[in-house]
């Protein structure tokens, strides 16, 4: 309904805070995995050793949060922004953290579908499908909780 060019502009923010989170995430976990290449180039943190590669993600993953603050902090759905954003960067390490540890058991006796499953969800599909959606619905005014459990149920299988 309020297809307007400052709400249009506001939504374009937003992805951008989204794609932050998403290459703050990648770099971390290029980091924790000690990784060399990344789309077959050479990982970012090898390019410069000098950087303090964590860093470089950290400061990322801060400016998703000044620009939350500086474009939406008046806004009715910022709390509820904030909280998803957080969500997901805790699931994704979280995530990751389950990936390094069923990874370390050369038997593989940790590893059945529940827990790929579970990385799965937590490593791609919150910040992937879910962020994106809920933030969407957060800005058009949509704050029923049923519509958003329906949404999450969908975007998570």
């Amino acid at each position: 309904e309020d297809v307007i060019p400052e709400n249009v502009r506001l939504a374009q923010i937003m992805g951008w805070c989204l794609e932050l989170l998403h290459t703050s995430l990648v770099l971390t976990q290029d980091l924790i995995d000690q990784a060399r290449e990344r789309r077959g180039k050479p990982c970012w943190y090898l390019q410069n050793p000098r950087q303090a590669p964590d860093g470089a993600a950290r400061l990322i993953e801060c400016a998703v949060y000044k620009l939350l603050k500086k474009y939406f902090r008046k806004k009715e759905y910022y709390v509820d922004a904030l909280e998803l954003f957080h969500t997901v960067g805790e699931k994704a390490m979280l995530g990751k953290v389950l990936d390094m540890e069923t990874r370390g058991d050369p038997t593989l006796s940790q590893f059945d579908m529940t827990t790929y499953n579970t990385i799965s969800k937590y490593r791609n599909a919150y910040h992937s499908f879910k962020l994106p959606v809920s933030l969407a619905l957060y800005m058009a005014g949509i704050r029923i909780s049923e519509l958003h459990r329906r949404a999450r149920t969908i975007q998570l299988e």
